[in-house]
């Protein structure tokens, strides 16, 4: 009798031990699996449309068009642009005006993954150096009759936790003792960009504030004339503030706001965000 209960009981602690490593197995699996699952949404999101509403209710529409995570088109109300690559760098931009069909052509240069220069069709070039300290500098050039550089601006670049906060512009002014600054900086909460996922996108370091990781949610754009002879400042400062809804994965999906997300738009109200 003793030899048969310790049989049974010997089968009974195997039998809990097997379902116990099985009920294991089947939960980290299970763990895996949904940590997977909300990774490739994180990394796979792109935005497909975007609906800018105005005041008066009007709504303009962008649809964004892509291959894998390679943008292909961007289709807005006025203009339409087709993308580029070179392996997983964008290296020309064609945008065509919708009312008149003008085309402007934008070839991109990179040195080592950076973004060194830009050459447009509407006879303007950009320069940009990448500064030890994470900073970047830029300079925007036309080309006149003569095909001579005339500087048009020259700016800086500053970036905190993969975030453009604060671009530095100075312009030419009337006179040698005049100097025109606009100065731009934002602030942002630690919710995704929703171009972020865009192969190459954030290496078009002339699309500014579209090149950072996070959303913003405010936004100061300051106008300042020195006087260097006088010691002078005149300013005016206009101030952005959004109110930002967001989906379970963490990307906006309305951004209200007078500053419009994507391309401006006169008394914008908000912009509606739509992804794959």
């Amino acid at each position: 009798m003793n030899n048969i209960l310790n049989n049974l009981r010997h089968k009974l602690t195997n039998r809990t031990a097997q379902l116990f490593l099985f009920s294991t197995v089947l939960f980290l699996t299970l763990c895996s699996c949904s940590k997977d699952e909300g990774a490739a949404v994180y990394q796979n999101k792109l935005l497909t449309k975007l609906v800018d509403v105005a005041a008066d209710g009007s709504v303009a529409s962008t649809i964004f068009t892509y291959d894998a995570n390679k943008i292909v088109s961007i289709d807005g109300a006025g203009k339409h642009s087709i993308f580029t690559y070179s392996n997983d760098l964008i290296t020309k931009i064609v945008t065509v005006n919708n009312v008149n069909q003008t085309q402007n052509i934008l070839d991109y240069y990179y040195t080592n993954g950076q973004l060194v220069k830009i050459i447009s069709s509407d006879n303007y070039v950009m320069n940009f150096t990448h500064n030890d300290d994470g900073t970047v500098l830029y300079e925007r050039l036309t080309i006149d009759a003569n095909h001579n550089l005339i500087t048009v601006y020259n700016g800086k670049m500053f970036f905190q936790n993969g975030n453009l906060v604060r671009d530095e512009r100075t312009k030419g002014g009337t006179a040698s003792t005049i100097v025109s600054k606009e100065i731009v900086s934002y602030q942002y909460d630690s919710k995704n960009n929703p171009l972020g996922n865009i192969v190459g996108y954030s290496k078009l370091l002339d699309n500014f504030k579209f090149v950072s990781v996070n959303t913003i949610t405010r936004t100061q754009e300051e106008g300042r004339v020195e006087h260097l002879d006088s010691d002078q400042i005149e300013s005016s400062v206009v101030l952005y503030v959004s109110a930002n809804q967001y989906d379970d994965a963490g990307y906006p999906t309305v951004i209200t706001s007078e500053k419009s997300f994507f391309e401006e738009q006169a008394n914008h109200v908000k912009s509606q965000l739509s992804y794959n």
